[in-house]
């Protein structure tokens, strides 16, 4: 639990509001949203497996856009694409069956739980760049 026990005191240091909870398969999930621009919130995930020493993660952020007019489906592909070659880093932006665009990274951390925290940072710039090319296709969301 000394990882746990490590994000929870290195949230509360930089203030972060986030739920967590305990789910399925030994893993914690930490929920919370951040604000991409004006009155554009976005939420966001971080599950991490529970254990000692070295333990995987995975950072989800959701709601990102929709696709509602599926003509557009390539040409948000193409865009998707060029931002995973190009803007994303660690990251990978979706597109869901349900036309949700999302983005998520997996990577391993220890009781040093900065390079987590530092990878949440970085995924919400990486959120604000996908958002503005993103947006010129679907459109701001509602």
């Amino acid at each position: 639990m000394q990882i746990l026990d490590e994000l929870d005191k290195l949230f509360a240091e930089k203030k972060l509001p986030l739920k967590k909870q305990e789910i399925v398969n030994n893993q914690t999930l930490y929920q919370g949203s951040f604000m991409a621009g004006p009155g554009r919130k976005v939420p966001f995930g971080i599950v991490v497996i529970n254990g000692e020493g070295v333990v995987d993660f995975q950072i989800t952020f959701k709601q990102i856009a929709y696709l509602t007019n599926y003509s557009d489906k390539t040409q948000l592909l193409e865009v998707l694409n060029e931002l995973n070659l190009t803007k994303a880093f660690y990251y990978k932006v979706c597109l869901a069956n349900d036309g949700e665009v999302l983005m998520k990274t997996m990577a391993k951390t220890t009781e040093d739980v900065r390079p987590l925290y530092e990878m949440l940072v970085v995924g919400s710039n990486v959120v604000k760049h996908v958002l503005e090319e993103v947006e010129k296709i679907t459109g701001p969301a509602e």
